[in-house]
């Protein structure tokens, strides 16, 4: 039996949340596949601020960071302390924090750390909507203080010890946190969605362990919350792309194509339709501007620049409070 190219399964959901448009800011957090999601949303032109202090890959590490930024915004302190570093080849590297954090100068380090969580601070006050993608339920546990990490910075591998978590023992926290933040910020929307990434190194069998836990946590919460929405990212990628074409030559990472279907997803079922139709204008403005002249200062390349100008200044007239973000980037 075959099957014509373009066949696939069909995924039967529907979103019930609010649809963002270019006047809403979010905020994404989470696995590597929030990058890829929020590098999209800004290349067109909306208000987005994404892993402000890093990338964060377990549930465990990324409940950490948002309750910083939700303490911050209040005023309280930071949940961590900032005078506990650890050095290694000459740069300091702190157990909660990504390594983009890191500095072989220690007080820069905390200043960096500090002004990274301010900023995620100050996205998540004004977010209207905020995008959580879970990548593991591995959490890595520092053996001489039971500690969880949000990140080894390639120190020893004997020092940590490698857990799954349990489900319930995720979703307690999760539930007390996320309480917290809709009694403060009750408008809020949340997306909720699991990386479609598999973690190969963990070994196939274990990764879709710990997808599995990872998709029973995020439909617990969204049971419980009216704001919250599960997207699925897993599921368009895992079960209705299901092909090696649609992935880099890692054969674990999504390349631009299969990036490219979740995201026209998202703009069908999640954005308001005047903003879904803006996106083929903007795609086309941006790409012109990233265009790179065979001949540069030629009487084609001037006729291009003007053209596109043109096309800018007119969308500005149009669009004042959208085009301006092309200078804010």
């Amino acid at each position: 039996m075959g099957f014509a190219p373009e066949e696939r399964l069909p995924l039967k959901w529907t979103y019930r949340g609010e649809r963002i448009g270019h006047a809403d800011s979010l905020l994404l957090m989470g696995s590597c596949f929030s990058e890829r999601m929020g590098s999209r949303l800004q290349r067109h032109l909306f208000e987005v601020s994404w892993q402000p202090t890093g990338t964060l890959f377990d549930p465990v590490s990324l409940h950490d960071h948002l309750q910083a930024y939700w303490r911050r915004a209040q005023g309280q302190d930071i949940p961590w302390n900032l005078h506990d570093w650890q050095l290694l080849d000459g740069v300091w590297h702190h157990w909660s924090l990504h390594s983009k954090l890191s500095h072989p100068n220690l007080e820069q380090a905390k200043e960096q750390a500090v002004q990274a969580i301010d900023a995620g601070a100050q996205a998540l006050q004004k977010a209207h909507t905020l995008v959580l993608t879970l990548g593991t339920a591995y959490v890595y546990i520092l053996q001489s203080s039971g500690q969880p990490v949000a990140n080894c910075h390639r120190f020893p591998a004997n020092l940590f010890e490698r857990r799954l978590m349990p489900v319930q023992e995720m979703l307690e926290p999760w539930t007390l946190l996320l309480q917290q933040i809709m009694h403060w910020k009750p408008a809020l929307q949340i997306w909720l969605t699991v990386s479609p990434v598999r973690h190969s190194r963990d070994g196939l069998i274990e990764n879709n362990r710990s997808k599995g836990r990872l998709l029973d946590l995020a439909h617990g919460l969204c049971e419980q919350f009216p704001n919250m929405h599960y997207i699925p990212s897993y599921e368009w990628l895992i079960d209705v792309l299901r092909d090696y074409r649609y992935y880099d030559t890692d054969l674990v990472h999504p390349n631009y194509a299969s990036t490219a279907f979740v995201y026209d997803r998202l703009a069908e079922h999640c954005m308001q339709p005047e903003a879904a139709a803006l996106l083929p204008r903007i795609e086309s403005l941006v790409t012109a501007d990233a265009h790179r002249p065979r001949f540069e200062g030629s009487e084609a390349h001037q006729r291009f620049e003007q053209q596109r100008d043109a096309q800018w200044e007119a969308f500005a007239k149009e669009f004042p409070d959208i085009a301006y973000r092309k200078h804010a980037q």
